[in-house]
């Protein structure tokens, strides 16, 4: 589990952003959100942390609470669509020529 190896530290927390964007962008994997929610709440968390949670240990932590259902996952506030400043722009990018 990713998880795992952040809060062993062999990998940084921040890597969770790639593998929450891969998730996220591929075709290659499926996971029905009706079904765990609050597995897509995280992996949507992870792709996209200026948004969400910032991908710190602490967070890990309680990212794992939630996946393991030791804790509820928190009710999102409210989004403001007059905010609307961009935050962060990532692109999947295809490597076959």
């Amino acid at each position: 589990m990713h998880v795992a190896s952040v809060i062993r530290g062999d990998l940084p927390a921040d890597g969770l952003h790639t593998i929450g964007f891969a998730l996220v962008a591929s075709d290659r994997f499926q996971w029905d959100g009706d079904q765990d929610e609050v597995l897509a709440d995280v992996i949507a968390d992870w792709s996209c942390p200026e948004i969400n949670y910032p991908l710190t240990v602490e967070n890990v932590h309680r990212f794992r609470a939630w996946l393991t259902r030791a804790e509820p996952y928190p009710a999102k506030p409210t989004q403001n669509p007059s905010r609307g400043n961009l935050v962060s722009v990532t692109e999947k990018k295809s490597l076959r020529r």
